[in-house]
């Protein structure tokens, strides 16, 4: 892959708009753009194009729907990270309770080097 220059956040969105990325808000997609990369958010319009190779957007991509994309995404990985850990910690305390090591079988036993 070919170095590219970098872009302003400005040169971004005109470059979007370029290829048929449509704004409603573009103060509202100046800041997002300011707190997430282009290069984050491109996989979440990588389907509005019409074109992947020159990166044209079909008639009616907007920038907005891109955000509330990644807003949903970023939702579920947080409420799946949530389930994830709950799960864990119910795993290893069921591994413990089940399957007390040596040092849990006598008094006072520690758990270190348990998972």
């Amino acid at each position: 892959m070919a170095n590219k220059a970098s872009r302003t956040i400005q040169e971004q969105i005109e470059l979007l708009e370029n290829r048929g990325m449509m704004f409603r808000d573009k103060a509202f997609a100046m800041e997002c753009l300011k707190r997430i990369s282009y290069f984050r958010l491109k996989a979440y319009w990588w389907d509005m194009q019409s074109d992947p190779i020159n990166h044209v957007f079909t008639n009616g991509s907007c920038f907005e729907d891109v955000i509330e994309r990644y807003e949903f995404d970023n939702a579920l990985r947080k409420i799946l990270f949530t389930a994830i850990d709950t799960i864990e910690i119910a795993l290893r305390t069921n591994i413990l309770t089940l399957h007390p090591t040596e040092s849990h079988k006598t008094a006072g036993g520690s758990a270190s080097g348990v998972l």
